[in-house]
């Protein structure tokens, strides 16, 4: 079984293309975005660094579907679907294949929400940046005491600093705990909401 999600090559006809970009769910329309297709593979693999934390993997092993997901010209990292990868309201998260762990919730998009890598893009066209740029863009203010953007959810940002993650949502700071600890939590609040 394959599934495949469609992409409007014809440029000459932007009607087509704006209705193809909006068609389906929300997880769908980011794989537009993306440029990007779903080959079934059940036994895609996890990335290395979810092998080794638990609580991340059984998340993810409870996805009604898994697929590799590719951009036509290479890999580009496995879709987890809750309940499926075939319903415009499943819960999709992209494990993507980078040498850090890089996940993005598929269907939040247009709006961000992902576990952020360096070099990651989210299908939104947030790319990875300065926390600080990031939150003068959504707060209209500066993060307090700096750090690493680490990951973007739809209320907050979350940052690295000194080994502690904190999480800023334009009004204060919270300290969060690990990072193994901030992925397990987002990882399973995203594959539920």
């Amino acid at each position: 079984m394959s599934i495949k999600v469609e992409i409007n090559e014809n440029s000459d006809n932007t009607d087509q293309d704006a209705a193809s970009e909006e068609s389906g769910g929300p997880w769908q329309r980011a794989l537009n975005k993306m440029k990007c297709t779903l080959s079934d593979d059940r036994w895609a693999p996890l990335h290395p660094g979810i092998e080794k934390l638990a609580p991340v993997r059984q998340v993810l092993e409870t996805a009604g579907a898994r697929a590799r997901v590719s951009d036509g010209d290479s890999f580009q990292g496995v879709a987890f679907g809750f309940p499926d990868l075939s319903r415009p309201s499943s819960k999709v998260l992209l494990v993507q294949d980078h040498s850090e762990i890089s996940v993005t919730a598929l269907h939040r998009f247009p709006h961000p929400a992902g576990i952020i890598s360096q070099g990651t893009v989210l299908p939104c066209g947030l790319k990875t940046r300065e926390a600080d740029t990031l939150s003068l863009d959504r707060y209209g203010r500066h993060t307090p005491n700096g750090g690493r953007l680490l990951a973007v959810d739809h209320d907050a940002l979350y940052l690295l600093r000194d080994d502690s993650v904190w999480r800023w949502d334009g009004r204060a700071e919270h300290k969060e705990g690990s990072t193994n600890q901030l992925l397990a939590s987002l990882i399973l609040r995203w594959s539920q909401r």
